[in-house]
């Protein structure tokens, strides 16, 4: 297994890991095509930072981070009406949902803006079938916040949806600071200074 920076040019396959890792979330259920263009659109800016790791040559896990996740944030709104009735309407489907969609759209941006930290990790995950992508993921991460810490981020924020138990324990050994609980999400910041010293 090899981990190096991500490029645009991975989009397809991230796609493939985050349909696969996370069916249930709301992206994941939008099907492949949304989620290639929803990481081309992340990949495209300057800002973004992230590692994938690769088994046999296939990418088996990925994290992406930006040191401005308001330019990363806008970029992944950047969709027609179409595509947005297609996010209302499956959240429609399971209500639960348009709690985690009212978070996203107007609470989780205010909870950012007063940490006044701008790097954030924003997508992670791990291909289910194969048993070290695990390990690739994390390693993926620390790669990726030892980036964000090289490029001068003493912190970083996180938003975790609850459900998804596996990462939030993972990111819980970082030992990040809760700023903020919600229905659906809790706003984490944390340490890239210390984590980084972790991915030498």
């Amino acid at each position: 297994m090899i981990t190096r920076p991500v490029q645009q040019t991975d989009a397809d396959s991230i796609a493939r890991v985050h349909e696969r890792a996370l069916p249930w979330s709301i992206n994941g259920r939008l099907g492949h095509s949304h989620l290639k263009g929803m990481y081309e659109r992340l990949l495209s800016g300057p800002d973004c930072v992230g590692y994938v790791s690769l088994h046999k040559d296939e990418i088996i896990a990925f994290q992406v981070s930006t040191t401005d996740w308001e330019a990363a944030r806008k970029r992944l709104a950047e969709i027609d009406w179409r595509s947005k009735a297609r996010v209302v309407g499956t959240c429609l489907l399971h209500p639960y949902d348009l709690f985690a969609l009212f978070e996203v759209a107007f609470l989780i941006p205010r909870a950012f803006r007063r940490t006044k930290v701008k790097a954030e990790i924003m997508a992670w995950a791990a291909e289910p079938a194969n048993p070290i992508a695990v390990m690739g993921a994390h390693q993926c991460l620390l790669s990726s916040i030892a980036e964000l810490a090289s490029r001068g981020e003493k912190k970083c924020l996180g938003q975790m949806q609850k459900p998804n138990e596996r990462p939030m324990k993972a990111l819980s050994k970082l030992s990040p600071v809760i700023f903020s609980k919600y229905i659906r999400n809790d706003v984490l910041i944390f340490n890239c200074t210390e984590i980084a010293k972790k991915a030498v």
